[in-house]
């Protein structure tokens, strides 16, 4: 693993990519507020179609499913962020919501502080969507939610 001090650059990971202008407002929106907070900041974006995804929002975008690439990146930078809309929920597809939270977890073992920003949580309509949810939520850094019902969402309880 690098040492921390030799970290720079952040992660943000969401479903981006993909023509939705909600979560594109979204990504506008940290990235802009990584950049006022240093403006040489490296910043990779996990994202369904990386190259519209680099010239658009002038970052670095590799395809969510070339996990070593991303892993890579993951292990060079101090931040991983996670957020925009309703990722972590089973009502779309429990295995969705399993990649989110690994990456998360992954996110995390690789020594990025991780945040959520403005995730929307639930509904998880299952006992070990909300358990699991519930734990790996509580693992990270920080967490700001797109709702009050999100934050009830992370009950690990029945």
């Amino acid at each position: 693993m690098t040492d921390r001090t030799e970290r720079r650059g952040a992660v943000i990971c969401g479903a981006y990519g993909m023509g939705n202008a909600g979560d594109d407002a979204v990504l506008t929106a940290i990235v802009a507020a990584l950049r006022r907070m240093d403006g040489e900041l490296p910043v990779t974006v996990l994202a369904r179609k990386p190259r519209q995804t680099a010239a658009r929002f002038g970052v670095s975008a590799v395809h969510p499913l070339r996990f070593f690439r991303w892993l890579s990146v993951m292990r060079r930078a101090e931040l991983f962020l996670s957020g925009g809309g309703s990722l972590l929920q089973d009502v779309t597809s429990r295995r969705s919501l399993r990649y989110y939270l690994t990456v998360i977890r992954l996110a995390k073992k690789c020594g990025c502080a991780v945040q959520l920003y403005g995730c929307g949580v639930g509904p998880l309509t299952h006992a070990r969507s909300r358990r699991k949810t519930a734990e790996t939520v509580n693992a990270c850094a920080a967490a700001t939610s797109s709702s009050e019902s999100s934050t009830k969402g992370c009950s690990s309880k029945s």
